[in-house]
């Protein structure tokens, strides 16, 4: 953890958005570390961060060979499972 090489006791944390999904598992993990933490609209306080919505909104804005592509990559995710590269080659879509 970041704290453990600036050899902090307890911290302040802010997160926004993703980093307010990603604040809260941080804060899970490790809530002893936390002095105060602030989470201002976090995509979610669920398993997938609300990433299913996002990316279903997302995908409503693509034309037809972006949204087919976008499937594609849906479909592999689905029998492969999640990767950073998933992730990017969905983005880049966008």
């Amino acid at each position: 953890m970041v704290c453990d090489g600036l050899d902090c006791d307890a911290i302040w944390v802010l997160g926004h958005s993703w980093g307010g999904h990603l604040a809260m598992h941080a804060l899970v993990a490790a809530a002893d570390r936390f002095r105060v933490a602030v989470i201002v609209e976090p995509l979610g306080a669920v398993s997938d961060g609300g990433r299913g919505a996002m990316f279903k909104h997302f995908a409503s804005s693509l034309g037809p060979a972006e949204a087919a592509e976008w499937t594609r990559l849906e479909e592999l995710s689905t029998t492969r499972g999640l990767s950073p590269e998933h992730d990017a080659a969905q983005m880049s879509l966008l």
